[in-house]
């Protein structure tokens, strides 16, 4: 009843336009389970985060309780991304709480449907034009893909299959890259992103590279009380040329971020149909790695009740890879979401101990090249320069190398032979 966007739902019009409609409160139906264990119900969660929504029917809102014993139960809120963004859950979290505890929330100043046509307002046609100019000079003659290193070849249709992986980098390390930031008058999302771009220049061997991110247009007084998308996204591109140290690098993203949070307000999709980018469905237009810092919502403080947030595993990924930092008192979580069309668990694996190899050279040395930033870890260097290059190996007298070439070409027909000014 509070929060309108969860009884919202969503329509085409005859004339192919979309509209919302927003559905009388009614009461909600809580379909309470029970499960053996908590395993069962983080299992049963992922399958129901696999059951599609229906926008025009509904509910886009539709909460589950998992009881496990008398006195432990699992919620899941289960919502479509078109009714909710992260910065909701800290919302509906406030609200809950403030529920349990028997008080009212302040009443919400307009609803959310109200604030969309504010918004709508405020884009004029000058206003867009301006934004639309900051944007095509500023991607103008962008790569069209970033060209990672993939365990597979890439399909001419990517899926949205995916999977994450995890790591927590130690606080002591968040602390020191915390400190670096502060001296460059950088943000923590600044400098965490700067060294993901070296991370990635190093993967790639690019030095023009474009990571899209979302930004919450939560500007208006009142908005941070809204249950609702506020999210956009922004393409931060980078020049990363010239061998720059860490501290020219973290400038640079500085400057490329403040850009583009000051030309936020044009919509994603505008910006693209602007541009005109070759469409292809091999790949996301513009971008097709994604950086995301957020922190972590606290859960809802309730009397007799102690909340614990769960995590739950995606197996969708919307582009090649999405790195997501959240801040905590233990340090760092890092979750590297990836196409499985393209990547294997263990390459991301390996990727995740890279950044954090990276992330500690940046701070014992910010000043020298991110070229020179070591990698690999002791026990994968000895692997690569010991083990794996194998010494001298008796050639093969009975054959000739095109019979070699032909024999290795026909067991791994997906692997590139060789490549000219590449």
């Amino acid at each position: 009843a509070r929060h309108e966007p969860l009884r919202t739902t969503f329509e085409t019009t005859p004339a192919g336009r979309l509209i919302q409609r927003i559905h009388p409160p009614e009461p909600c139906e809580l379909t309470v389970e029970s499960v053996a264990s908590i395993d069962d119900a983080i299992a049963r969660c992922q399958q129901e985060c696999q059951r599609p929504f229906d926008l025009i029917t509904g509910p886009l809102f539709d909460p589950l309780l998992y009881r496990i014993t008398d006195h432990d139960h699992l919620l899941l809120l289960r919502m479509h991304h078109i009714v909710a963004d992260e910065w909701s859950m800290g919302v509906l979290f406030r609200d809950l709480g403030a529920f349990y505890r028997g008080q009212a929330p302040e009443p919400l100043r307009f609803s959310y449907a109200d604030f969309a046509a504010w918004q709508r307002a405020q884009i004029t046609e000058e206003v867009a034009l301006h934004e639309l100019d900051y944007w095509q000079s500023q991607l103008a003659g962008a790569p069209a893909l970033l060209d990672l290193p993939t365990d597979l070849p890439r399909p001419s249709v990517l899926s949205t299959n995916g999977a994450q992986r995890s790591l927590r980098l130690p606080p002591e390390l968040w602390h020191s890259l915390e400190a670096i930031g502060r001296q460059q008058q950088a943000t923590p999302f600044m400098t965490l992103l700067a060294g993901f771009y070296a991370l990635l220049h190093r993967y790639a061997g690019a030095t023009d590279i474009s990571i899209g991110t979302p930004i919450t247009s939560r500007d208006q007084p009142g908005s941070e009380d809204l249950v609702g998308f506020f999210i956009n996204t922004l393409v931060l591109r980078t020049d990363l040329s010239g061998k720059p140290s860490f501290i020219d690098l973290l400038n640079r993203v500085r400057s490329v971020a403040l850009g583009a949070f000051s030309h936020q307000d044009l919509p994603f999709e505008r910006v693209v149909e602007a541009l005109e980018p070759v469409r292809t469905r091999a790949h996301a237009p513009l971008f097709q790695v994604m950086f995301i810092y957020q922190s972590n919502e606290a859960p809802p403080a309730a009397p007799g009740l102690a909340f614990e947030q769960v995590g739950i595993n995606s197996s969708t990924s919307k582009f090649d890879l999405t790195l997501l930092i959240a801040p905590g008192p233990d340090g760092l979580d890092c979750i590297l979401e990836y196409s499985t069309d393209l990547f294997d668990a263990a390459t991301i694996d390996r990727m995740l101990g890279h950044f954090q190899i990276l992330l500690k050279g940046i701070v014992d040395d910010p000043l020298i090249s991110i070229d020179e930033y070591p990698l690999l870890d002791s026990a994968e260097r000895h692997l690569l320069l010991a083990e794996w290059s194998g010494g001298p190996a008796p050639y093969p007298r009975d054959r000739s190398v095109g019979q070699i070439f032909q024999e290795v070409a026909t067991a791994h027909p997906e692997r590139i032979a060789l490549e000219l000014g590449a």
